[in-house]
């Protein structure tokens, strides 16, 4: 566990700025090249690196990029859907095509480790929708017990979060991304507003 990132992700605590991760997020649509792993952002007149890498020497742990969201998956290698609906919700669930999971209706313990690695909490409705994609990800490390490289999965989700463009969009990993842009040295009060630089 410690090997593969998860206890600094796991034991991040304190608060997070939602003014500085609103920045942080509207500065990746300005990115270069969103589709390189590694983008250079300027938010409150700093210039920083957001790529996996520089993830990685944040949370202080060392990289394998041979698991899983590096490589791709092959398809005989995939979990069915019926598998990941069935486990996550139970034996008795009807699949329908293309459709999302709510959080409360999963099992118990897939609640928990839901809410583990996802950050991203609609506040209106107290729930999140659990894509297909995140539900096939909690089947692959938690089932199969494929190890997983946090600091890229952190990175393509937030990447995906940015990109959206609907009402809905959440900010996901707000901890994390302040502790991570202070660390950068990016001021918690923007000049424009009157603050320090």
């Amino acid at each position: 566990m410690e090997q593969g990132g998860w206890l600094p992700f796991l034991q991040r605590t304190g608060y997070a700025s939602k003014n500085l991760v609103r920045e942080f997020y509207a500065s990746i649509l300005r990115a270069k090249d969103l589709e390189e792993p590694s983008m250079e952002v300027t938010i409150r007149n700093v210039q920083i690196i957001f790529s996996p890498d520089e993830l990685v020497r944040f949370l202080g742990y060392v990289r394998d990029v041979t698991t899983f969201s590096n490589v791709p998956m092959t398809e005989e290698g995939r979990p069915t859907k019926a598998e990941v609906f069935q486990t996550l919700l139970g034996p008795d669930i009807a699949i329908l095509e293309g459709s999302n999971m709510l959080h409360g209706q999963l099992l118990p313990f897939w609640r928990i480790m839901h809410l583990i690695l996802c950050s991203a909490i609609d506040l209106k409705k107290h729930t999140t929708e659990v894509t297909y994609g995140r539900a096939e990800f909690l089947y692959m490390v938690v089932v199969r017990g494929l190890p997983i490289d946090m600091a890229s999965f952190n990175h393509q989700y937030v990447r995906v979060e940015a990109l959206k463009t609907d009402a809905q969009i959440l900010l996901p990993y707000g901890v994390l991304l302040t502790h991570f842009l202070h660390n950068l040295m990016v001021p918690e009060v923007s000049t424009s507003q009157g603050g320090f630089t």
